[in-house]
């Protein structure tokens, strides 16, 4: 984080989880903080959401009546 910007160093690490968290299914959410334990309420400094496509979850099995 020396020679980068947070909102640079978050673009480059988002820009490769799709293909990093390829097993992972649904939305990632990454904020950043000024503080290492924020209060509640504290606006995060840096905040995006992308969508991780992940693989298409089988069909659940068909309960067979016995």
């Amino acid at each position: 984080m020396k020679d980068a910007t947070v909102d640079v160093w978050a673009d480059a690490l988002l820009e490769g989880s799709p293909d990093e968290l390829d097993d992972l299914r649904g939305e990632l959410l990454l904020e950043c903080y000024t503080e290492p334990a924020p209060a509640d309420g504290t606006l995060p400094v840096y905040s995006r959401r992308v969508r991780l496509p992940g693989h298409a979850l089988p069909p659940f099995p068909r309960r067979r009546d016995v």
